[in-house]
């Protein structure tokens, strides 16, 4: 899979059409890469507050691997709009869905003065972060935490969060193996396939 990652980000990074897809792709690939290049675009963000401007930063900046840099972008994206707030978390959740249910603890308070006049944003917010965890340990510790921190109107949102992490539980437990099983049937049969095209190809070609 590394490789397949590696060789598609060099393709993309050597095409040179203009097309809007493969031109999102190339912003995206930079920001996960070039750590300088995602700092100017957080910059970005803290430096205005027209919300056109920044939705569209948001995705490339939640696609970093770094998990100090998502906390960053939380951070800084926690101070601007409640609807910019709003769609830093909706992205940020599956992709670092850890991160974000540890940020959420963090900042809870800052959350809830925040949401405490949009129940249906409040419960949203509380769902789509915790509902992305798919661990019986991190169940636990979403109750626990919620037992302790009242959510006030954002309750509604912890139950279906709740719910989605049983969910994801019982998918895994009925899935797991079936995925490995195909995952490892795919990378062997890609292993093979580039074998037999070393075996059939000129020496020269490759040196």
């Amino acid at each position: 899979i590394n490789a397949e990652y590696g060789n598609t980000s060099r393709a993309i990074q050597e095409e040179k059409r203009t097309d809007p897809e493969l031109e999102r792709l190339r912003e995206e690939w930079r920001a996960k890469e070039d750590h300088d290049y995602w700092q100017g675009l957080l910059e970005s963000v803290v430096e205005t507050e027209n919300e056109e401007e920044i939705t569209p930063l948001l995705p490339l900046l939640a696609s970093t691997r770094n998990t100090t840099a998502v906390r960053e972008l939380l951070q800084a994206t926690l101070n601007k709009s409640e609807q910019i707030t709003m769609e830093t978390v909706r992205i940020v959740a599956p992709l670092h869905p850890e991160t974000m249910w540890e940020f959420l603890k963090t900042n809870f308070e800052a959350y809830n003065e925040k949401m405490q006049n949009s129940p249906f944003h409040h419960g949203y917010l509380i769902q789509v972060t915790i509902g992305n965890l798919r661990k019986p340990e991190q169940y636990r510790d979403v109750q626990l935490f919620f037992n302790e921190h009242d959510p006030g109107n954002g309750m509604g949102g912890v139950m279906a969060g709740l719910e989605n992490i049983q969910s994801n539980i019982r998918w895994g437990q009925t899935h797991r193996y079936n995925c490995r099983s195909y995952f490892y049937s795919y990378a062997r049969r890609r292993a093979k396939r580039f074998e037999n095209n070393v075996e059939g190809s000129d020496v020269s070609e490759w040196t």
